[in-house]
């Protein structure tokens, strides 16, 4: 029986195996939300779920004015706001967008508190600064935030948000770096907001001198962060941001400011990162410990072509994403990237991450156009996704490139298995992988400077966000390469359809289909999300119970706890039933002193223990309602109402909450 029952577990786990190996690859479906105004090259669409369901995006929308940005690439188009309350399939814009706006720029983003709030943000280029405002009213009317978001100077925002460790309560964050001044002392910073993002603080910087990674960013060597997000448990704040190292042999790491001296050109606004940079605060954004994940510094390879990206899973295990020229191409050569991840269980410094080995999204390969703009989503330990352009070669013309998705349920394994499909048949842009990351000349000395400042380039960043499903909704853009938009037969793209464009994963595994199922009767939930070990929590009206000798009345409430994992996902919260239990006891009623009512409505014939009740549903869940005929004996009597959740965590009686004590006469 012994080697029976091995045999049988090991039989289970390797139908397990076989079945994450061989899972279905994610489908999607597509929508454009927003045309590109004339005169908009293209937009950075940011995206986000509310606590309802509901799904919101930043992006811009028709161009206000014809004067021109700054830079020939930022846009007088307004940041607009929109939402979804059907997964993404139909998009409806806000009442008012939100006010602040200037000469907005496709820099934006956005972000929604558990009380439903909607924050929002655009990087303005008449000010170089972060006009933001809040709504409660789903964008019909908005606050602007203050505080310094408005300072000059600045670029690149991300906002997050999680519980303050030292409160609990909400505490908004705003990351970002500083652009020109950066030439003389470059950082990252982070400003926080504890009135739900009205207001923003003293930024504080997450590198100081001495700092490995504070050296890599002087001489703005570096283009600016790539993500912030907070741990929903315990409050712990990541950031992460990208930097060249500059190794010189015999020296070690010489900083930013010292490229020539190892041989590397200057970068300007536009940096080929070797290295990605992994910050953590555990006391609310106002101090940094930092961890070095990846560094191909010693090789010159490319890990941010635009972005690396991070995440976490509902267990609070963290993660890196980020592309990987091929060994032997470095700056200006893009092409040929393939895309890994790496990850690490969480630790109370950033210092102490282990991090694991390069896990392969997609290979790279030096004969083929490569992968740019890594993003990612996590859902359950392990259980991520890729998001990521594709570039395809095409004869005579410049490669186009498709929004892919490669998706893992195994990913902490030793060798994981991945699934891989194409999210869109629309080109999102043409080009090489170079000319996508703003490289346009190979100038000796000063080509990363002509690069930074004179070149064309494709957006560097989108949005990616995972609903309480554990599906996968991202927003990106579409670059104008038709005909009409006069570019050359080398750039045009017959399946191009500019503008924003929202892709909801309609099939294939969630990101939490690893965990154990719930109940087969609740339906389709989340799973493997969070661990819910919380009971509903029931009260009694205790104005409106009745309970004679022919009549039981009984009214109350039941509202279930749920769970809060790391990354906030989690599953439905909902009660599955309510049971009610009415015994006639005798002393104090415990022991074997009561005398339980069974379904019938009669007293059973003896006392037993009172801590084995005879169970009776009440009807309803939320608000339940327990009414029927009855043959009772006069007495004393304790009426206990015990919810219970889809995953069967049963309430416990409790005085002055489920208890009711009551006496028929």
């Amino acid at each position: 029986m012994k080697a029976a029952g091995v045999l049988g577990i090991a039989l289970i786990a390797l139908i397990a195996s076989v079945a994450t190996a061989q899972a279905a690859p994610p489908t999607w479906s597509s929508v454009k939300v927003q045309r590109i105004s004339p005169g908009v090259p293209w937009t950075e669409p940011r995206i986000t779920v509310g606590p309802d369901g509901t799904l919101w995006l930043v992006t811009n929308g028709e161009k206000a004015s014809d004067s021109p940005g700054a830079g020939g690439e930022e846009n007088t188009a307004p940041a607009i706001v929109m939402y979804s309350t059907d997964g993404g399939n139909t998009w409806h814009k806000t009442p008012a967008d939100f006010a602040g706006q200037t000469q907005a720029t496709p820099d934006v983003d956005i972000i929604t508190l558990p009380t439903g709030r909607v924050i929002a943000s655009e990087l303005d280029s008449a000010g170089i600064n972060f006009p933001g405002a809040v709504t409660d009213d789903r964008g019909k009317t908005w606050q602007q935030s203050t505080g310094t978001n408005t300072l000059a100077d600045q670029d690149r925002q991300w906002l997050a948000a999680g519980p303050n460790p030292k409160t609990g309560k909400e505490r908004v964050y705003l990351l970002f770096h500083n652009l020109a001044s950066g030439n003389a002392q470059h950082n990252m910073f982070v400003a926080s907001s504890d009135d739900g993002g009205k207001s923003f603080g003293v930024p504080v910087p997450i590198t100081l001198p001495g700092d490995d990674a504070y050296a890599d960013l002087q001489c703005a060597d570096s283009g600016g962060p790539s993500t912030i997000f907070v741990n929903q448990r315990d409050g712990t704040v990541y950031a992460e941001f990208t930097t060249r190292g500059t190794p010189i042999q015999g020296v070690g790491d010489t900083g930013g400011c010292t490229t020539l001296a190892a041989g590397q050109p200057l970068e300007f606004n536009i940096v080929a990162g070797t290295r990605v940079w992994f910050a953590q605060s555990k006391d609310g954004g106002q101090t940094w410990t930092k961890s070095l994940p990846v560094d191909d510094a010693a090789t010159g390879q490319i890990v941010s072509m635009q972005v690396a990206y991070a995440g976490l899973d509902t267990a609070g295990n963290v993660y890196v994403a980020y592309p990987e020229s091929p060994n032997g191409k470095k700056y200006p050569d893009y092409s040929g990237a393939g895309v890994k991840y790496k990850w690490a269980r969480p630790a109370a410094s950033a210092a102490d991450l282990k991090w694991s080995d390069a896990k392969t999204f997609a290979p790279a390969d030096p004969n083929a156009p490569g992968h740019v703009l890594v993003h990612m989503t996590v859902g359950s330990p392990g259980q991520l996704m890729g998001e990521y352009w594709t570039g395809v070669a095409r004869p005579n013309q410049a490669p186009a490139w498709y929004m892919t998705a490669t998706q893992t349920l195994d990913g902490l394994s030793a060798s994981p298995h991945f699934t891989t499909s194409r999210i869109s048949n629309v080109a999102a842009d043409t080009g090489t992988a170079s000319e996508l990351m703003g490289s346009c000349t190979n100038v000796p000395g000063v080509a990363g400077i002509i690069n930074g400042l004179a070149c064309g380039r494709s957006p560097d960043v989108w949005g990616v966000t995972i609903d309480s499903g554990c599906m996968t909704h991202v927003v990106w853009p579409a670059v104008d390469q038709t005909q009409a938009a006069s570019p050359d037969a080398q750039h045009l793209a017959k399946d191009s359809d500019p503008g924003t464009w929202v892709s909801n994963q309609t099939g294939g595994s969630s990101l939490c289909s690893g965990g154990p199922a719930p109940p087969a009767a609740t339906g389709s939930v989340a799973r493997g999300t969070c661990p819910d070990r919380l009971a509903p929590v029931t009260r009694i009206t205790r104005r409106k119970d009745r309970l004679s000798r022919r009549r039981a009345l009984l009214r109350g409430v039941s509202r279930d706890r749920g769970c809060r994992s790391a990354n906030l996902i989690h599953p439905p919260a909902k009660v599955a039933r309510v049971d009610i239990s009415i015994a006639k006891v005798r002393g104090k009623g415990r022991g074997k002193n009561c005398r339980f009512m069974k379904k019938n409505g009669r007293l059973a014939r003896h006392y037993t223990n009172c801590r084995r009740p005879i169970l009776i549903r009440a009807k309803g869940t939320r608000h339940w309602k327990f009414a029927r005929k009855v043959r009772l004996a006069r007495g004393n009597y304790r009426v206990v109402a015990r919810g219970v959740d889809i995953y069967r965590n049963k309430e416990r009686p409790a005085r002055r909450r489920n208890i009711n004590h009551l006496r028929v006469r």
